[in-house]
């Protein structure tokens, strides 16, 4: 969360986070908060500790949301 703090002041348009973690997916929601755009990069598929129909409807709510 330091990462976050530190771009607030910074305003960037865009914002990479690799990983599909809870954390991950908190700071794509942190970086939209500040007007970013967060890409979230993902080796396989969000928090693969879900069930994998879970896991499909994330993937497919922020593709909608074009995160």
């Amino acid at each position: 969360m330091e990462d976050v703090q530190n771009l607030i002041g910074k305003s960037p348009s865009n914002v990479v986070i690799i990983r599909g973690s809870f954390v991950a997916l908190h700071v794509a929601d942190a970086a939209r908060a500040i007007g970013a755009q967060p890409y979230v990069v993902v080796r396989s598929r969000l928090i693969r500790s879900l069930e994998p129909e879970l896991s499909a409807k994330l993937e497919e709510f922020f593709s909608r949301e074009r995160c």
